[in-house]
């Protein structure tokens, strides 16, 4: 087990490296940054760049916020989420792994209403292997194809709702841009965007506003253009030489979010930027993902949506309203997300019933199965 007496001295020996000093920005403000990114050689220094390296596009002027609040007329919004049980090897003689979707419908109106729904999905490797034609099975095929189930839910219900009078938001927990597909083998980046954009596509077809809501982001695209813009030459911002070295010496380290908590008030956002990658090229027109960020009152989240939402200001304001108010409503997070997650998550007494079921049903069917000495062990233990 964890020596927690050990651990204890390990964090406090290194405070001094695992905390970040985001204090010396505390002369950041909107004023500042509006100066900074508004400057001329600022903005020729990014134009340079641009000839040699890839760095995200904006719409209007990179100074500019938003003010925004929530809603306060009735509205729907429905949250996607996804879990799974990945192959369990400790467990001989059984093959398959399940996903399981969340949804929650929440109306907000004279009469108020709310649906859950979850759905499990059973599969054996090799029926995965032969449905997104691999040749390779790993967990993280699991994960992808989670997501395109996820996908898959939310273009669903956009077509059963497409003849009513309900217009909601669709909610995502995470991305709309796929980056993580980049790394992947060419026949796995190939199926699964192709999979991805027939539902991205069903949702334009339908005209079905939706967004991914990305809590704690980690990216990095606005300190990037800080980086290149600010740090690498530009001398014309007029910032004193210790906030130059301030910035310039935390952009390495530094996320959006981080940098726009000292420049964004609550309820204000971003313009909207072009996601960066090569697997935008991948993606069709209406769909290739922008992002902003939006200060929730809570945190700074960033939040991504289709081109074809992104060109349209009603239809960004009407997202960011939803946001923020279920942002209130959550205390901090969207409650629908919240409660999409509670229907789709499995828990370990799930993972146990799991097993404990295929296991009677191989009783039943006079089948052998075990598990190994070392999940045993794990499982006497409680892990």
């Amino acid at each position: 087990m964890l020596d927690r007496i050990k651990t204890a001295q390990l964090v406090t020996a290194a405070q001094g490296r695992i905390f970040r000093q985001a204090r010396s920005l505390r002369w950041l403000t909107k004023e500042v940054w509006q100066h900074i990114v508004t400057q001329p050689a600022f903005v020729d220094a990014l134009g340079l760049a641009r000839a040699h390296q890839s760095l995200t596009t904006w719409q209007g002027s990179l100074a500019d916020t938003v003010a925004s609040e929530p809603f306060t007329d009735a509205y729907d919004v429905i949250a996607i989420d996804g879990s799974q049980i990945y192959p369990d090897n400790h467990f001989q003689g059984i093959d398959c792994f399940l996903i399981n979707t969340g949804l929650c419908h929440l109306s907000y109106a004279e009469q108020s209403s709310v649906r859950f729904a979850a759905e499990p999905y059973l599969f054996t490797p090799q029926e995965a292997l032969l449905a997104y034609k691999q040749s390779f099975f790993s967990p993280d095929l699991v994960d992808l194809i989670r997501e395109d189930y996820e996908l898959k839910l939310l273009a669903e219900q956009a077509k059963i709702l497409s003849d009513t009078s309900q217009k909601p938001v669709g909610l995502f927990d995470g991305n709309v841009f796929f980056w993580h597909l980049e790394v992947k083998p060419q026949q796995i980046k190939t199926v699964f965007l192709e999979q991805y954009f027939k539902s991205l596509t069903l949702l334009y077809e339908q005209g079905f506003l939706y967004a991914g809501y990305l809590s704690g982001a980690r990216f990095s695209d606005l300190a990037s253009l800080l980086r290149v813009g600010l740090c690498e030459g530009s001398d014309a911002c007029q910032l004193s030489r210790s906030q130059l070295y301030d910035i310039c010496t935390m952009t390495e380290v530094l996320t959006d979010a981080e940098l726009l908590a000292f420049v964004l008030a609550p309820g204000e956002r971003t313009t909207l930027f072009s996601c960066v990658g090569a697997i935008v090229d991948a993606y069709p027109e209406h769909s290739k993902p922008w992002f902003f960020y939006l200060h929730t009152g809570e945190e700074v989240v960033r939040i991504e949506v289709p081109a074809w939402i992104a060109a349209q200001p009603k239809a960004i304001a009407y997202i960011v309203a939803c946001c923020l108010d279920q942002t209130a409503k959550g205390r901090g997070y969207p409650v629908a997300l919240a409660e999409a997650h509670a229907q789709a998550v499995v828990t370990g007494a799930d993972r146990a019933f799991f097993y404990e079921w295929i296991a009677m049903q191989s009783v039943q069917q006079k089948r052998n199965v075990s598990i190994s000495p070392k999940g045993l062990k794990k499982k006497l233990l409680g892990i």
